[in-house]
């Protein structure tokens, strides 16, 4: 059919433009026979055939007759051309409906074949485009199973656990008695087993209450445990030992020479090793209020740990404060995080009754009284307490300021019942002492019958008074009284002491080093040691330390084989020697003269056998203060004798004269020996007078 008309319309075209014809608007078939019409038929245009004349309006002419295509094969030849336009027109539109038909179905095939093949391509898992793991950034992986622990590389950061290993951990050996093999306690401690890791920070740790339990355990486990015995270490080994108790000698004592007897530097006054607790023992026992403390104090109590565990609410039992009576060997009580006992009475805990006290530790804890009036000290034990290992450490004693009792205090012999017990071993230290109303520490032992105390550390303590107490003369930092012998007391600093920062009396060989005090609210000296008759304050060292007080650096009375040397002295008086077989060697003294001093040195009463030397002295600086300067810089009493003042070249003593406020100087700074007895004093070597410009 397309041939067919493709090959007719040319002549249908030739013989249109051949014809004169009326314009036709529309065309149609009305029974079989070909109408056409000039108008609008809807409109009521009329439909005329193709044969005959045509009538009404248009404008031209028609063909008034059939023509004939008598040079066209197959058409018929009645068709006009009117009639041949319209059949043609029919047979386009169907030919074009039929090639669109087509079309659409090609279209619609294709679609369907290129989602068919989008599909095909999603689902292909076989890495269709070839894309390598260098491409996506995994060039250092390997291709591995990583469920197969054969494929992963493991280290201390990063490995597998097991269940058991994880059932280990999670029930850990319990707080018995029972040892453990040292084997036992190894497996807890090797890597990837009884480990905890903290991914965060990047590190193993241990909890500490499991850590508590393996060191016991192992520590158990060594040969030789039993219950009442302590560890001793000999460098490479611990060893389970019975505890003894030692008595540390001094130096020797009596000598008649010059100066006294001088240990050399590494000599041990006292060993803190001896009798302390050892907590790798101890089974911890939780004390969350003031009843249970009662009942732990009260209590008899064997390798125990007491644990304050109340911060928030103070441990309070009135007035009466807290008295441990049970006996207790190797027990601590301390506080978990911080932890107050407090009382409205001076007496806040003690110690008292025959019951035993061997290596008991108080450690973390504050002891607080709100008394404002007078009485026991606020940490005390009692003429009837026989103690062996008495350890406090890193507690706080607070008071009111006001009244006259002690923060710690030791009656080791009661003068008024005539009875004491007999104690060693007491250790006090990185203790904090605040607004005590007297003494800070005051340990007595008067009885003069035996030495009762001995062992004793007084170490990196601090006290620190913030206004004064007119209500009490004797307000000290420290106090030791009686025949207590082998002493340690060292690093302390006594802020706004009263009297004395610190205080020895009748006791024996005793070591001070790199103390400090510092006052300025009320007269002090700074150390003070002597002698009430006794004839027991022997072998005591001074060493180092800073001193800036109101009265006196040091005092020396009726006392024996005490040294000092070395230290920094600024105080309102002179020194005071009236002591025998003592010495004052390398020190810097600075008297700004509060209270007119006579000399910065003076030897009185019938000092003997002493020694001065190489030495800073001065009164250099009390003009400008408005004071007149010490009168003499040294000075030798006339009842002393065989006294030495000397230096050398090497280290002179250099003796500074201050001037007076007007002008001019007291004396020309030698040294004044006014000393008659026999064998005399003497003054030689190298001593260097520098008067104040």
């Amino acid at each position: 059919m397309k041939r067919f008309l493709l090959l007719l319309l040319p002549f249908v075209v030739t013989l249109a433009r051949a014809q004169t014809v009326t314009p036709i608007k529309q065309t149609a078939e009305i029974n079989g026979q070909p109408y056409y019409s000039t108008g609008n038929p809807a409109k009521g245009a009329a439909w005329k055939p193709y044969s005959g004349t045509a009538t009404g309006g248009g404008s031209g002419t028609y063909v008034s007759g059939p023509v004939a295509f008598t040079n066209l094969t197959g058409v018929p030849s009645y068709l006009t051309s009117g009639a041949l336009a319209a059949k043609l027109e029919t047979a386009l539109y169907n030919s074009n409906r039929t090639a669109d038909q087509a079309a659409t179905a090609a279209a619609l095939a294709a679609g369907n074949n290129a989602q068919i093949g989008l599909n095909n391509h999603v689902s292909n898992s076989n890495n269709p485009h070839g894309t390598t793991k260098d491409q996506v950034g995994l060039s250092n992986v390997p291709n591995v199973n990583t469920t197969n622990p054969a494929n992963i590389i493991q280290s201390p950061g990063y490995r597998f656990v097991t269940d058991a290993q994880i059932n280990t951990w999670n029930s850990p050996p319990t707080n018995s008695t029972a040892n453990v093999s040292a084997a036992t306690v190894r497996s807890y401690l090797s890597a990837g087993n009884g480990l905890l890791y903290d991914q965060s920070a990047g590190q193993y740790y241990i909890n500490a209450s499991d850590v508590n339990v393996i060191v016991k355990s192992y520590l158990k486990s060594r040969d030789g445990y039993a219950a009442g015995k302590v560890l001793q270490a000999d460098g490479n080994e611990f060893t389970w030992v019975t505890p003894t108790s030692t008595t540390v000698t001094g130096g020797s004592s009596g000598t008649v020479a010059p100066g006294g007897s001088v240990v050399s530097a590494d000599h041990i006054f006292a060993d803190s090793t001896v009798s302390r607790s050892n907590p790798g023992v101890m089974t911890d026992v939780l004390l969350t209020n003031t009843a249970d403390l009662l009942t732990f104090i009260t209590t008899p109590q064997t390798n125990k740990r007491g644990i304050l565990t109340n911060a928030a609410t103070p441990y309070d039992n009135g007035s009466g404060g807290f008295s441990r009576t049970g006996a207790w060997t190797n027990v601590m009580l301390t506080a978990q995080t911080s932890a107050t006992l407090i009382s409205t009475g001076t007496n806040v805990m003690t110690f008292q009754g025959s019951n035993t006290v061997n290596r008991v530790y108080l450690k973390g804890i504050t002891f607080k009284s709100t008394n404002t009036g007078g009485g026991y000290p606020m940490v005390f034990t009692n003429e009837l307490v026989s103690f062996d290992g008495l350890e406090i450490g890193y507690c706080k004693f607070v008071g009111t300021n006001t009244g006259n009792f002690n923060g710690f205090g030791v009656i080791q012999y009661s003068t008024s019942s005539n009875s004491g017990g007999t104690s060693a071993n007491l250790y006090l230290h990185d203790n904090e002492f605040i607004d005590i109303p007297r003494c800070g520490v005051e340990i007595l032992s008067q009885g003069y019958d035996a030495v009762r105390l001995t062992n004793v550390t007084i170490a990196a303590n601090r006290f620190r008074n913030s206004a004064a107490n007119s209500g009490e003369f004797n307000r000290m930092a420290t106090s030791l009284s009686g025949l207590i012998t082998n002493i340690y007391h060292a690093r302390n600093h006594s802020t706004n002491a009263k009297n004395m920062a610190y205080e020895f009396v009748n006791v024996k060989y005793a070591k001070g080093e790199s103390n400090t005090a510092v006052a300025s609210l009320e007269t002090c000296v700074g150390y003070s040691v002597s002698d009430d008759g006794r004839n027991s304050t022997e072998q005591i060292y001074l060493e180092g330390g800073y001193f800036n007080v109101t009265s006196r650096p040091f005092q020396l009375y009726d006392c024996k084989d005490v040294h000092i040397k070395g230290g920094l002295y600024i105080a309102g008086r002179g020194i005071d020697m009236n002591t025998r077989l003592s010495s004052i060697e390398s020190i810097t003294a600075t008297c700004t003269n509060l209270f007119n001093a006579e000399a910065i040195v003076q030897f009185g009463g019938t000092s003997n056998n002493n020694v001065l030397k190489s030495s800073v002295l001065s009164s250099w600086g009390s003009a400008a203060l408005g004071r007149e300067p010490s009168y003499e810089t040294v000075v030798l009493r006339s009842g002393t004798y065989a006294n030495v003042v000397s230096g050398t070249v090497a280290a002179p003593l250099i003796l500074r004269q201050g001037k007076r406020p007007g002008g001019g100087y007291f004396t020309d700074g030698q040294v004044v020996n006014q000393g008659t007895a026999s064998p005399a004093n003497t003054v030689s070597g190298t001593i260097t007078v520098q008067l104040e410009p």
